[in-house]
């Protein structure tokens, strides 16, 4: 269901965008209402998508379905950086193919002629619906339906697919195939190392619009194909383009990896008494008996870790539908534990896939009875009291 979820909503996303942009330029041409509607659009998307509206039986799924883990200033960055990277990597090659193979792209309208701030702003429009609707349906939805199912990289090959349907047509479609898959898993490798759809969202939106500026510049030739010196000078230009764009993403994509490890690593600064939090001196008595391995999580690590066990739950878990909140963590390891709404306590190993398992026992849960109890039975290795769920 939710792989037919993913797609449908990227095709009803991308289709009645298109329809109503095709209105919008036949009858209103100078008055772009389509792009005030669109923006309307993809933020309900996006709030339907992030579990918000009815039905209340879906919230909790639809939520786990969107991959939007919160990342740390350096994971950000680098994935950013690693999105913008492939994207630009894409352009490039685009480029070039287009150049080396002499293909005249589709005439812009004539309105994009008179009037390229008006042609931007549509364009601008169209690249942040392609890209939430995509991201969210193909990357969000399918990827973590299908990563369930046949895992990881069947499922990164199944979106690619997807994705190059999306892009079906024009003479151009079979020479740039490649580019389409490349891109796509590319895209699709972000989402699965960072948990989130976000960078991926970002870095494709502006691509597209980068793509457009190309096209009203007539770059890989609306205006007909360039010749002799200057089709080889551009085409030079373009393949040093990818290739220093390929590099930086290789960079980008070490740099993330090791942001993404460093922050499960939390051995920097980590208080273990309540002091070391602002805590009051009447703490509860837990706290201080937490094991030397073992530290209070801060309050900016807290939304982070609530938000990665939420996006790892399966339908079926011990934890579906729960209420936790993350109190303290082991140090060097991913086991973090839980405080739960009718006080138990969760011992969870996370993941860090950001997305729900294929089995209802992952990630890994043990339940006590209060925060005390689970404090009592911690211990410098507290990884195998977390070898399986407790039903």
């Amino acid at each position: 269901m939710p792989l037919a979820v993913g797609c449908a909503l990227t095709l009803v996303v991308t289709v009645l965008w298109a329809v109503m942009v095709a209105v919008n330029l036949k009858v209103t041409p100078s008055a772009p209402w389509s792009v005030a509607v669109g923006g309307g659009l993809v933020a309900a998307l996006w709030w339907h998508l992030s579990g918000g509206g009815p039905p209340a039986s879906t919230r909790h799924r639809r939520s786990a379905l969107l991959p939007r883990r919160a990342l740390a200033r350096r994971e950000l960055r680098w994935s950013i950086a690693a999105g913008f990277a492939a994207m630009a990597a894409a352009v490039a090659m685009t480029v070039l193919i287009l150049r080396i193979a002499s293909v005249r792209t589709a005439a812009l309208p004539p309105m994009a002629v008179e009037s390229p701030r008006l042609a931007l702003l549509y364009a601008a429009m169209a690249a942040i619906v392609a890209a939430i609707g995509e991201e969210c349906g193909l990357r969000g939805y399918v990827q973590c339906a299908a990563t369930q199912r046949w895992g990881q990289r069947p499922a990164w090959i199944v979106v690619a697919s997807l994705f190059a349907f999306l892009h079906v047509g024009g003479p151009e479609f079979r020479i740039l195939l490649p580019v389409y898959l490349g891109t796509s898993i590319a895209l699709s490798w972000l989402v699965s190392a960072t948990g989130s759809v976000v960078p991926g969202i970002l870095s494709h939106a502006v691509a597209d619009i980068a793509s457009f500026s190309l096209l009203l510049a007539g770059a890989p030739g609306t205006a007909g194909p360039a010749v002799g010196a200057t089709r080889d000078l551009g085409s030079i230009a373009s393949a040093f383009a990818a290739a220093l764009s390929t590099g930086l993403f290789v960079v980008a994509a070490s740099r993330l990896k090791v942001a993404i490890g460093l922050n499960r690593d939390h051995s920097r600064d980590c208080p273990r008494t309540a002091s070391g939090l602002g805590l009051s001196a009447h703490a509860p008595t837990w706290v201080g008996a937490l094991p030397t391995s073992w530290c209070l999580v801060q309050r900016e690590e807290e939304s982070l870790l609530d938000r990665e066990l939420a996006a790892e739950l399966l339908f079926g878990h011990v934890l579906y539908d729960q209420s936790a909140s993350a109190v303290a963590r082991q140090v060097g390891t991913d086991d973090v534990l839980f405080r739960l709404r009718d006080g138990r306590a969760a011992l969870v190993h996370l993941t860090w896939s950001g997305a729900p398992g294929s089995r209802t026992e992952w990630p890994a849960t043990t339940l006590f009875a209060s925060l005390d109890d689970a404090v009592a039975n911690l211990d410098n290795d507290s990884r195998r009291n977390c070898c399986a769920a407790t039903l």
